[in-house]
């Protein structure tokens, strides 16, 4: 193994690469006489697969249910096509708030965040987004958010201004299936 490794994000576990070998995904076993990890030994657990040096590494797109909502399935097809499109994805799942997407995509140097909602409260949920991206340092990522987003039947066009005033890039109405997104997610991450 070499001096380079990509960073992987820990979700509050490390793991070590015994020397010479590939990655060890539980805690070294004392009785296997494990030499002492160097630095670069010391990686963190991930989806995302390491790659040699010149291979292309998968982007990284977070995804979720934002605030109160559990609709998990509309989630789960996103997730699928996203990974069957060649992503790596980071699925924070229902219930998430602003800081569980935004520690995800700090922890997986995600490119794009997508946030879905159904419940209709996606407009209290999304607001001041943009601002803890900023905090957080990663104020350059794509936002995308897309579904039920508002309360009762608005204005589309109305409901999109909204969420761009707010610091989303791109905004779907609902109904709007994830393949269509697609070729959004290709522009905007330069592929």
């Amino acid at each position: 193994m070499n001096d380079r490794f990509i960073p992987q994000p820990s979700f509050g576990r490390f793991f070590f690469f015994p020397a010479g070998k590939g990655p060890h995904f539980s805690l070294p076993n004392p009785k296997d006489n494990l030499k002492p990890a160097k630095p670069y030994d010391i990686i963190y657990c991930s989806k995302r697969l390491l790659r040699e040096e010149g291979e292309n590494v998968l982007k990284t797109i977070v995804i979720g249910v934002i605030g109160a909502d559990v609709h998990a399935v509309g989630n789960k097809i996103i997730e699928y096509t996203l990974q069957n499109s060649g992503y790596n994805v980071v699925n924070v799942g229902v219930l998430s708030s602003q800081e569980d997407f935004i520690h995800a995509a700090i922890e997986t140097d995600a490119s794009l965040i997508l946030v879905s909602s159904l419940y209709g409260h996606g407009e209290i949920d999304c607001r001041g987004f943009r601002n803890k991206c900023l905090e957080s340092g990663i104020g350059d990522i794509k936002l995308y958010v897309g579904g039920n987003i508002v309360v009762g039947k608005q204005d589309f066009d109305d409901v999109k201004q909204r969420f761009l005033a707010m610091g989303f890039d791109r905004v779907y109405p609902p109904g709007t299936p994830i393949e269509k997104a697609l070729g959004d997610i290709r522009a905007d991450l330069g592929e």
